[in-house]
């Protein structure tokens, strides 16, 4: 009791705990403090994360060049700059291309086909041989 009031001061970790969004508690909590802590502020009664929207969507609508499989597009929620690295090389694994000697940039090569043609860059200029 700093302030000369209980619970004028509280955490802000206490005020989400008391607006409910870690959860319900496992024994109510007194109105009175409810109403000293947070005065006049929504109360979360359902499952916190029932409120947070579902991003899988956008996120597969992102990364749908990539997807080969469900998982895909799991890595890419997680990790997305480190997924979208990994789904380029394994294209490229898939398609038998060198990636030290391929142009990771946004190169056109494909509109004449990666089997046929070897690709030489040469500071970030393509040239076909």
């Amino acid at each position: 009791m700093l302030m000369g009031e209980r619970y004028k001061m509280a955490t802000k970790e206490t005020k989400a705990v008391l607006r409910g969004e870690y959860g319900q508690t496992v024994k109510p909590m007194n109105q009175e403090i409810i109403d000293k802590v947070i005065p006049g502020e929504k109360r979360i009664t359902c499952r916190p994360a029932d409120l947070i929207e579902n991003e899988m969507d956008k996120l597969e609508a992102e990364m749908k060049e990539w997807k080969q499989q469900d998982e895909d597009v799991l890595s890419y929620a997680l990790f997305p700059q480190v997924a979208t690295d990994f789904f380029k090389y394994r294209q490229a694994q898939q398609e038998k291309v060198d990636m030290t000697q391929a142009d990771t940039q946004e190169c056109c090569i494909s509109c004449i086909g990666w089997q046929k043609y070897k690709l030489k860059v040469t500071y970030g200029k393509g040239s076909l041989i």
